[in-house]
């Protein structure tokens, strides 16, 4: 019995989706609104390497986004891995995707450099950065702003 309901469901809702397709030949979909979009980084260090990356991005990465006008958050997992993720919003939503070198990274890589002083420094402070990771990961986030 729960079968046959559940095979009616499916078949109704099938249909009524079909149908409302067919009839709005016009309809272009339904675009996300009231929220941001951001690239998730979780940063996994070596063994006993947290705080150094952290001092790492709390006195380079971080001003550098925030001299840039870009909001990141910061967030320590407390337990188990010690990893640490930023959430960098994107200015121009998903569309930073579309290009090679978007905006928003050459302003702050601007910053990035006038923080360091010279390119030679912005390098050596994101390789040691670098060599602190295990693994990095990253993501394309929507953060729903509900209120």
């Amino acid at each position: 019995m729960k079968k046959k309901i559940g095979l009616m469901l499916f078949v109704i809702i099938s249909f009524t989706n079909l149908s409302f397709a067919q009839d709005n030949d016009s309809f272009e979909g339904v675009k996300r609104t009231g929220g941001d979009y951001a690239n998730l980084f979780r940063f996994e260090f070596k063994p006993g390497k947290t705080d150094e990356g952290l001092e790492i991005l709390n006195s380079t990465l971080i001003p550098a986004f925030k001299n840039a006008g870009v909001k990141v958050t910061i967030i320590e997992d407390l337990m188990g891995s010690k990893d640490i993720l930023a959430l960098i919003n994107l200015k121009d939503g998903p569309s930073f995707y579309e290009y090679v070198l978007p905006k928003q990274d050459l302003i702050l890589l601007k910053e990035l450099l006038k923080l360091s002083g010279s390119e030679e420094e912005a390098e050596k402070r994101l390789d040691k950065f670098i060599n602190l990771l295990v693994r990095q990961t990253q993501t394309l986030v929507y953060i729903r702003n509900e209120e």
